[in-house]
């Protein structure tokens, strides 16, 4: 059985860097969501220093885990819970640090933040997921 899932996103800002995502993402368990990410700056992009890095904190823990890094190219993880299950869908020359989660799992339940460093400046931006209740999303 599957149920919609809410994501809550927030942002932060600083003078120099802006990183945004949006409000609300929803999500079906079993399907594909973008986990949108977008980044100001104040200085030119610079598309060979730039680097992303999405982490994860699941549901009640304290702990954060790699999701995915991007610096000149994508690195997806090679092993753990996301492997397989993350693809890059940004473009930094676009001001976009995209990513989408394929084949959404119960056990991605948690906070996604997206970190933005376009040298010197950087900024994190945080995206969190709704908690799943007996067997829902919601």
């Amino acid at each position: 059985f599957s149920s919609p899932s809410l994501f809550s996103l927030c942002a932060y800002r600083s003078a120099a860097m802006e990183v945004t995502t949006p409000k609300e993402v929803t999500a079906v368990n079993g399907t594909s969501v973008l986990l949108k990410c977008t980044f100001k700056s104040t200085h030119p992009i610079n598309d060979i220093l730039l680097s992303v890095n999405w982490r994860f904190r699941p549901l009640g823990q304290t702990t954060e885990e790699s999701v995915f890094y991007y610096q000149k190219n994508p690195y997806p993880l090679p092993s753990g819970r996301f492997k397989g299950h993350v693809t890059w869908s940004g473009n930094v020359l676009k001001n976009d640090a995209s990513i989408t989660l394929q084949d959404v799992q119960f056990g991605f339940n948690g906070t996604y933040s997206c970190f933005v460093a376009n040298p010197p400046d950087q900024q994190r931006a945080s995206a969190s997921e709704s908690s799943m209740n007996r067997g829902e999303w919601r």
